[in-house]
């Protein structure tokens, strides 16, 4: 079935509270689409919303989930002016850091002082808001990193919506790279490039970093992916990023193993932080 540009397919699914996060992890994994967590913080109940492009996509995960885990699954068409008004409803400007102003780009909310820059973004069915820890980690630490000099180049591996390049460029990085498994992500993303002006500082492909990798390398390299991937990946991490790598996506759970697999590359970790279900680290991976 093409493509609707006029209506989406929102696979709906029934999960314990206990497993939603996990649930959504593995959406995220499987098929590289972020999951909107529903429902009442009361009830032992939840509801996960993934909108498809494709209407074909949407019933192939749908039944995945309904015969292989015994999940109640729904479907239904959703008209594109739905998903904004979801996103308008549920997404406003936040300050994150010191200097960062993370604005939806139907709002004209000021920043608190004119030390902002204001990110516009459009999220679209992509992952990275400003919402997510994972998200909000990275650009705080990114703030930290562009205070003085900012590197010159940065890489993104899992760039999502490209919220943090596009934040890299305008704190005054002449030069990142985003990378991205998701192909609507991607198209995403390129819109909210377009929207902050930073084309010529920013790039985001389609790219599987399973299957090939990227060339060359960079100061600064941010991986917001899961914990398996980042283990996996760890040795084309620690040699692609000069002096600083941003790790995050990982379960809480997760982080010492996570950890300890980059410390035993001779990666030094240099601060790490967490809320009760993700973690993010900062390892400095210059040699000595």
């Amino acid at each position: 079935m093409p493509k609707s540009e006029e209506n989406l397919t929102v696979l709906t699914i029934q999960v314990d509270r206990l497993n939603a996060d996990g649930l959504q992890s593995w959406i995220y994994e499987r098929c590289g689409m972020a999951a909107v967590q529903l429902g009442k913080p009361s009830s032992d109940r939840a509801f996960l919303e993934v909108y498809f492009e494709d209407e074909v996509e949407a019933r192939l995960l749908g039944s995945a989930l309904e015969e292989g885990q015994g999940l109640p699954v729904a479907y239904r068409n959703c008209p594109t002016e739905d998903w904004t008004t979801f996103w308008q409803h549920h997404f406003k400007p936040q300050a994150i850091g010191q200097r960062i102003w993370v604005c939806p780009v139907w709002e004209e909310a000021s920043p608190p002082t004119d030390e902002y820059i204001t990110l516009k973004v459009n999220p679209g069915l992509s992952f990275g808001t400003g919402d997510h820890f994972t998200t909000r980690f990275c650009l705080d630490v990114l703030d930290g990193i562009c205070v003085g000099q900012a590197p010159t180049r940065i890489l993104d591996a899992g760039s999502g919506s490209a919220i943090i390049g596009i934040a890299a460029a305008l704190l005054g990085c002449s030069e990142v790279l985003g990378v991205e498994i998701d192909p609507v992500a991607v198209t995403h993303a390129r819109e909210n490039i377009g929207l902050n002006n930073v084309a010529n500082q920013v790039r985001v492909e389609e790219f599987d970093l399973t299957e090939r990798w990227v060339e060359g390398t960079y100061p600064v390299v941010f991986a917001n992916l899961f914990s398996h991937l980042l283990v996996d990946l760890a040795p084309q991490l620690m040699r692609t990023a000069e002096e600083t790598l941003v790790i995050t996506g990982i379960r809480s759970i997760e982080a010492d193993m996570v950890g300890d697999s980059f410390a035993q590359l001779g990666a030094k970790e240099i601060r790490r932080d967490a809320d009760h279900e993700w973690c993010g680290m900062v390892l400095d991976v210059r040699e000595g």
